[in-house]
């Protein structure tokens, strides 16, 4: 894709998103959810053009987890809670699909990783199962880390 039409991409996700900002903070949550699935899908046509994103500095992984947390604090705002942690569970599994993919390097995920496990762990703490969830997400991420060969067993 053409560099101008990679940030064109770039600057319609920002303008999706501050629109949706203000519709979330006028308690708008409907208006919001539109506008923050418009925006997660500019965050999705990025994460097809990684290569031209990396080229361009375009921080296509910070895009496509605000996008996620966005959508799943509207959700929570909406009583669709499930839907609001499936979210926060996506952008997870998208960090290890890059790292599995070889795409991007462990280290240069790492703290995004790390804040979007937080982010999870805040967001299912609030409900009745939350230490379960907490439990299944650490254990998950145990499992990609070893998968993915990120981790050394114990032996």
């Amino acid at each position: 894709m053409e560099n101008s039409c990679m940030k064109h991409v770039e600057e319609h996700w920002q303008t999706l998103t501050v629109s949706a900002n203000g519709a979330f903070e006028q308690g708008d949550w409907q208006r919001a959810l539109s506008l923050y699935n418009d925006a997660l899908y500019r965050a999705e046509v990025l994460n097809d053009h990684i290569g031209d994103c990396m080229r361009l500095k375009i921080p296509f992984i910070q895009v496509f987890l605000i996008s996620c947390n966005n959508l799943a604090h509207t959700y929570q705002q909406l009583c669709r809670e499930e839907e609001g942690e499936n979210m926060l569970k996506r952008g997870i599994h998208y960090l290890f699909h890059l790292i599995r993919r070889k795409q991007i390097e462990f280290l240069e995920v790492q703290s995004d990783l790390k804040a979007a496990i937080t982010n999870y762990v805040s967001f299912v703490q609030q409900s009745e199962e939350g230490e379960t969830k907490r439990q299944h997400i650490v254990e998950l991420v145990n499992e990609q880390l070893l998968e993915n060969d990120l981790i050394a067993t114990d032996q």
